[in-house]
Protein backbone atom coordinates (compact mmCIF):
# COMPACT_ATOMS: atom_id res chain seq x y z
CA UNK A 1 0.00 0.00 0.00
CA UNK A 2 1.05 3.04 -0.75
CA UNK A 3 1.96 6.06 1.53
CA UNK A 4 -1.06 8.06 -0.37
CA UNK A 5 -3.64 5.51 0.20
CA UNK A 6 -2.37 4.85 3.45
CA UNK A 7 -2.73 8.70 4.54
CA UNK A 8 -6.12 8.93 2.58
CA UNK A 9 -7.19 5.89 4.64
CA UNK A 10 -6.55 7.28 7.57
CA UNK A 11 -8.62 10.48 6.71
CA UNK A 12 -11.25 8.59 5.90
CA UNK A 13 -11.38 6.45 9.58
CA UNK A 14 -10.97 9.44 11.04
CA UNK A 15 -14.18 11.16 9.52
CA UNK A 16 -15.90 7.70 9.74
CA UNK A 17 -15.33 7.42 13.54
CA UNK A 18 -17.04 11.03 13.96
CA UNK A 19 -19.48 9.37 11.66
CA UNK A 20 -20.14 6.48 13.82
CA UNK A 21 -20.47 8.62 16.82
CA UNK A 22 -23.05 10.73 15.34
CA UNK A 23 -25.33 7.78 14.20
CA UNK A 24 -24.90 6.42 17.95
CA UNK A 25 -26.46 9.51 19.30
CA UNK A 26 -29.24 9.70 16.92
CA UNK A 27 -29.80 5.39 17.67
CA UNK A 28 -29.90 6.55 21.40
CA UNK A 29 -32.57 9.06 20.16
CA UNK A 30 -34.50 6.43 18.41
CA UNK A 31 -34.03 3.82 21.86
CA UNK A 32 -35.72 6.70 23.82
CA UNK A 33 -38.04 7.33 21.45
CA UNK A 34 -38.84 3.63 20.63
CA UNK A 35 -38.78 2.91 24.50
CA UNK A 36 -41.45 5.44 25.68
CA UNK A 37 -43.54 5.03 22.66
CA UNK A 38 -43.59 0.82 23.69
CA UNK A 39 -44.37 2.03 27.18
CA UNK A 40 -47.02 4.05 26.16
CA UNK A 41 -48.32 0.97 23.58
CA UNK A 42 -48.48 -1.23 27.24
CA UNK A 43 -50.21 1.24 29.24
CA UNK A 44 -53.10 2.62 26.84
CA UNK A 45 -54.70 -0.18 24.49
CA UNK A 46 -56.28 2.45 22.66
CA UNK A 47 -52.50 3.93 21.94
CA UNK A 48 -51.52 4.50 18.16
CA UNK A 49 -49.19 5.38 15.86
CA UNK A 50 -50.22 7.18 12.99
CA UNK A 51 -50.95 5.03 10.16
CA UNK A 52 -51.03 1.74 12.15
CA UNK A 53 -53.43 -0.17 14.91
CA UNK A 54 -52.34 -0.90 18.18
CA UNK A 55 -50.94 -4.45 17.89
CA UNK A 56 -48.84 -2.52 14.23
CA UNK A 57 -47.78 0.12 16.74
CA UNK A 58 -46.40 -2.34 19.65
CA UNK A 59 -44.66 -4.52 17.26
CA UNK A 60 -43.24 -1.55 15.48
CA UNK A 61 -41.65 0.03 18.42
CA UNK A 62 -40.82 -2.86 19.99
CA UNK A 63 -38.74 -3.59 16.31
CA UNK A 64 -37.48 -0.17 16.57
CA UNK A 65 -36.14 -0.52 20.21
CA UNK A 66 -34.46 -3.70 19.59
CA UNK A 67 -33.28 -2.09 16.10
CA UNK A 68 -31.58 1.24 18.20
CA UNK A 69 -30.08 -1.29 20.97
CA UNK A 70 -28.45 -3.05 17.79
CA UNK A 71 -27.54 -0.28 15.72
CA UNK A 72 -25.58 1.65 19.28
CA UNK A 73 -23.68 -1.82 19.59
CA UNK A 74 -22.81 -2.01 15.83
CA UNK A 75 -21.69 1.73 15.62
CA UNK A 76 -19.41 1.82 18.60
CA UNK A 77 -17.87 -1.86 16.92
CA UNK A 78 -17.14 0.29 14.20
CA UNK A 79 -16.32 3.27 15.71
CA UNK A 80 -13.44 1.12 17.77
CA UNK A 81 -12.38 -0.49 14.20
CA UNK A 82 -12.08 3.25 12.43
CA UNK A 83 -10.42 4.01 15.47
CA UNK A 84 -7.58 1.41 14.79
CA UNK A 85 -7.60 1.85 11.97
CA UNK A 86 -6.62 5.35 11.34
CA UNK A 87 -3.83 5.37 13.49
CA UNK A 88 -2.50 1.29 12.41
CA UNK A 89 0.63 1.35 9.85
CA UNK A 90 -1.25 -1.25 7.81
CA UNK A 91 -5.84 -2.30 7.63
CA UNK A 92 -4.73 -6.21 7.50
CA UNK A 93 -4.70 -6.84 10.94
CA UNK A 94 -6.02 -9.65 12.90
CA UNK A 95 -7.91 -6.89 15.20
CA UNK A 96 -9.67 -5.27 12.10
CA UNK A 97 -10.68 -8.86 11.24
CA UNK A 98 -12.30 -9.69 14.88
CA UNK A 99 -13.77 -6.25 14.64
CA UNK A 100 -15.37 -7.44 10.91
CA UNK A 101 -16.39 -11.17 11.91
CA UNK A 102 -17.70 -9.50 15.39
CA UNK A 103 -19.86 -7.13 13.46
CA UNK A 104 -20.97 -9.88 11.41
CA UNK A 105 -22.18 -11.92 14.38
CA UNK A 106 -23.73 -9.08 16.38
CA UNK A 107 -25.68 -8.21 13.14
CA UNK A 108 -27.30 -11.92 12.78
CA UNK A 109 -28.09 -12.43 17.01
CA UNK A 110 -29.65 -8.89 16.48
CA UNK A 111 -31.50 -10.25 13.38
CA UNK A 112 -32.84 -13.77 15.60
CA UNK A 113 -33.60 -11.75 18.64
CA UNK A 114 -36.03 -8.85 16.73
CA UNK A 115 -37.86 -12.03 14.86
CA UNK A 116 -38.19 -13.82 18.15
CA UNK A 117 -39.34 -11.03 19.68
CA UNK A 118 -42.16 -10.25 17.14
CA UNK A 119 -43.24 -13.41 16.59
CA UNK A 120 -43.52 -13.76 20.59
CA UNK A 121 -45.43 -10.06 20.69
CA UNK A 122 -47.82 -11.99 17.96
CA UNK A 123 -48.56 -14.96 20.11
CA UNK A 124 -48.96 -12.66 23.17
CA UNK A 125 -50.92 -10.23 21.46
CA UNK A 126 -53.18 -12.92 19.75
CA UNK A 127 -53.94 -10.15 16.73
CA UNK A 128 -56.49 -11.09 14.19
CA UNK A 129 -53.84 -10.40 11.21
CA UNK A 130 -50.12 -11.18 11.81
CA UNK A 131 -47.84 -8.49 10.73
CA UNK A 132 -43.94 -9.24 10.60
CA UNK A 133 -41.26 -6.93 9.47
CA UNK A 134 -38.54 -9.05 9.02
CA UNK A 135 -34.95 -7.02 9.27
CA UNK A 136 -33.36 -8.48 6.45
CA UNK A 137 -30.59 -5.07 6.18
CA UNK A 138 -29.34 -6.95 9.37
CA UNK A 139 -28.94 -10.05 7.49
CA UNK A 140 -27.26 -8.47 4.30
CA UNK A 141 -24.81 -6.57 6.44
CA UNK A 142 -24.02 -9.13 8.55
CA UNK A 143 -23.17 -11.45 4.77
CA UNK A 144 -21.48 -7.98 3.37
CA UNK A 145 -18.96 -7.47 6.29
CA UNK A 146 -18.48 -11.20 7.26
CA UNK A 147 -17.28 -11.58 3.03
CA UNK A 148 -15.59 -9.02 3.51
CA UNK A 149 -13.51 -10.63 7.33
CA UNK A 150 -12.97 -12.88 4.49
CA UNK A 151 -10.83 -10.78 2.53
CA UNK A 152 -9.44 -8.59 5.10
CA UNK A 153 -8.26 -12.24 6.52
CA UNK A 154 -6.50 -13.18 3.59
CA UNK A 155 -5.03 -9.74 2.96
CA UNK A 156 -3.21 -10.47 6.83
CA UNK A 157 -1.88 -13.70 5.96
CA UNK A 158 -0.23 -12.19 3.17
CA UNK A 159 0.58 -8.94 5.44
CA UNK A 160 2.64 -11.07 7.59
CA UNK A 161 4.00 -13.13 5.27
CA UNK A 162 5.48 -9.72 3.22
CA UNK A 163 6.60 -8.49 6.70
CA UNK A 164 8.60 -11.87 7.63
CA UNK A 165 10.14 -11.49 4.36
CA UNK A 166 11.37 -8.04 4.32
Amino acid sequence: MDEESLVRLRRICGIGSWIAVIVSIFMALLLVSSAVNLSRCSLDPEFCLPMMNHVQSCLSSMEDLLMGAFGIILCVIAYRLLRNNGDGYTPFTRENVTGMKTIATVAIIGFAIILCAQIFMIVVMDPDEWWIDFPMSLVILAVITYVFALLMEYGTVLQTESDHFL
